[in-house]
């Protein structure tokens, strides 16, 4: 999967094709996240994947680290130095990384401490 999903508006405002945002809500950022109904989804499908931010957050009690390099997103160590696993990348990454059997992408909602880096 090349990162054929992120998409342009006629404007030129980059944003996820895959899972995109209520444009609607991008024209008041009052009333979302980047467009999206959920300040993790905004982080996560917004800012990782289109942004290309390196993202940080936690789940049942662990920390989880994805490091954005040119050519792919890697699951890293907490100072991004070690590389544990490589995905494509960052949609690669949210619809195939697996937390105890849950795909990221379902469990979007229930993750802690969210922060792009």
């Amino acid at each position: 999967m090349a990162k054929d999903y992120i998409k342009y508006t006629q404007e030129g405002y980059p944003y996820n094709g895959m899972y995109p945002p209520d444009f609607n809500k991008l024209v008041n950022p009052n009333k979302g996240y980047e467009g999206y109904e959920s300040y993790n989804r905004g982080v996560l499908l917004y800012d990782f994947a289109v942004q290309n931010y390196d993202l940080q957050f936690s789940y049942c009690d662990r920390y989880f680290y994805f490091k954005v390099c040119k050519d792919y997103v890697a699951l890293s160590d907490d100072t991004f130095t070690k590389e544990l696993v490589k995905f494509e990348n960052a949609m690669d990454a949210i619809l195939n990384f697996e937390i105890e059997g849950n795909k990221l992408i379902d469990i979007i909602d229930k993750l802690k401490n969210v922060e792009p880096v």
